[in-house]
């Protein structure tokens, strides 16, 4: 095993003063992205390169996409913890996609499920289009109230 093969699969630990202050999800997140295998890595890098690729030819023809932000209204923190739990899959649907590209996007509400839950829309735009983004959102926001809205206690 090469000097370098053998650094890339040592398990790092933690940075112990701020471990304490992450909560479950995300120091589960940290520990298996540092448990990853390089070869994991170089091949996630690869398809992500390929992913960027392809929304770029999107945004060729179109200056922003605009999606949900969740599938359903805003779940409540102990909700999404548990949906971390058993379906991390089904609440970062949507928002993983500017995430995995590294493309900027914008969130904004846009009204409440019948139980007062917010329910948000996503403006994604292309690299380097924030300026465009928040002109966007705020034109939105001229036309509507919602960010003036707020939910029911839960």
């Amino acid at each position: 095993m090469s000097p370098k093969h053998a650094i890339s699969q040592q398990k790092l630990p933690l940075p112990s003063p701020q471990a304490a202050n992450y909560g479950p999800w995300l120091r589960k997140a940290i520990e298996r992205g540092l448990a990853a295998k390089s070869t994991s890595l170089a091949k996630g890098l690869t398809e992500r390169g390929r992913f960027r690729s392809q929304l770029s030819r999107l945004f060729a023809d179109v200056d922003a996409i605009l999606m949900p932000v969740v599938r359903q209204g805003t779940p409540t923190s102990t909700e999404a913890d548990g949906m971390i739990e058993r379906d991390v899959e089904g609440l970062m649907r949507f928002t993983a996609i500017a995430n995995a590209a590294g493309d900027p996007a914008v969130t904004l509400p846009c009204g409440f499920t019948s139980d007062q839950r917010p329910v948000g829309f996503q403006l994604i735009g292309p690299h380097c289009s924030e300026a465009t983004l928040l002109k966007l959102g705020y034109a939105y926001q001229q036309a509507t109230n919602w960010h003036t809205r707020h939910p029911k206690q839960h």
